[in-house]
């Protein structure tokens, strides 16, 4: 590039067609004419560096914002509209965003326009790239796959269409012929959900509901899969009372090491795979007690053993098998 494309410009306000922000530089760049029509990329020495990477999810009468938090910012600025070609002439502002913001009361279905800026005492940033986004949610005509598991969810629902973020708190759908839980894991606000006496062989769509708190999957047909979610969901989440009765296909360890933790008086009984409090097979010295509370606690290639102490007894003697009994 020749030498007349460049200019100094020093304390002067330049537009370079940077949606109307303004901004005093002194700086050797190119002329807004002549020297290509890019816009500035560096704000006055001081000022925070333009917020990177920043996103939108649509949700129903909603649009959820992130960003690359700015090292030198100590606040954000959100520009909004619902046309294109944002500019801080016609931008609507909300002052004090933080990534995470939450831009609530839009209109289903029509489109949104956001750019971020970062201040910082010394003033405001270039604003990011301008980003659209289209609120709605996931419609449960659209995610939940099996009619009878979509019409269970549609009756919880606060809005006709249902969306699975208004499908919130407590949800029962036992007894309903359901097999496929496929779309499940857009109802990221239910607390509890009944799931009992349905055809339930996989229940991986629960992976990520970590907000749930209760849990009834008794009288499915789990199979051992079903404990690797259950655990993410107790380890991770808020599980705290599940109800696994009347599933053969989980493992007695499993369901003693969740006895452990959660609440799940239904647990034991007498169904097949279910009872499973190991006890002492062999009579007990004269004078010593049987110990109480034994459980067992899985773990990779390994069981861990504990009990209640019993009084008068100086050892433990462990007997193990393969099989029951």
């Amino acid at each position: 590039m020749s030498p007349q494309h460049f200019q100094i410009i020093k304390n002067q306000i330049i537009n370079c067609g940077l949606a109307a922000w303004t901004l005093t530089i002194i700086t050797l760049l190119a002329a807004c004419t002549g020297g290509g029509d890019s816009a500035p990329t560096q704000s006055k020495p001081g000022l925070p560096l333009a917020p990177a990477n920043l996103s939108a999810v649509p949700g129903n009468n909603h649009v959820t914002l992130t960003w690359d938090r700015v090292t030198e910012a100590t606040g954000y600025t959100l520009y909004w509209n619902s046309v294109p070609g944002i500019s801080k002439d016609t931008a609507q502002v909300v002052l004090n965003v933080s990534s995470g913001y939450q831009h609530q009361g839009l209109t289903n279905g029509q489109p949104y326009y956001y750019r971020i800026a970062a201040t910082n005492n010394n003033g405001e940033s270039l604003p990011s790239e301008e980003i659209a986004a289209i609120p709605g949610g996931q419609l449960l005509s659209e995610v939940i796959t099996e009619a009878n598991l979509r019409h269970c969810l549609s009756s919880h629902s606060a809005l006709t269409p249902a969306y699975a973020d208004t499908v919130t708190g407590a949800v029962d759908c036992s007894y309903r012929g359901i097999s496929d839980l496929e779309g499940l894991q857009y109802l990221s606000a239910v607390t509890s959900l009944i799931l009992a006496g349905n055809n339930i062989q996989d229940i991986s769509s629960l992976n990520n509901l970590t907000a749930l708190v209760a849990l009834d999957l008794s009288h499915n047909q789990l199979s051992r899969d079903a404990e690797v979610v259950l655990q993410r969901l107790y380890q991770f989440g808020s599980l705290a009372d599940v109800s696994i009765a009347g599933n053969s296909g989980l493992s007695c360890a499993f369901i003693d090491a969740m006895l452990m933790h959660v609440s799940a008086s239904d647990v034991s009984g007498s169904e097949p795979g279910v009872n499973c409090t190991v006890y002492a097979q062999t009579p007990a010295p004269p004078g010593t007690q049987v110990p109480a509370a034994v459980r067992a606690i899985a773990g990779s290639e390994k069981v861990t053993l504990m009990w209640d102490e019993a009084g008068g007894v100086s050892h433990y003697n462990i007997y193990g098998s393969t099989t029951a009994g």
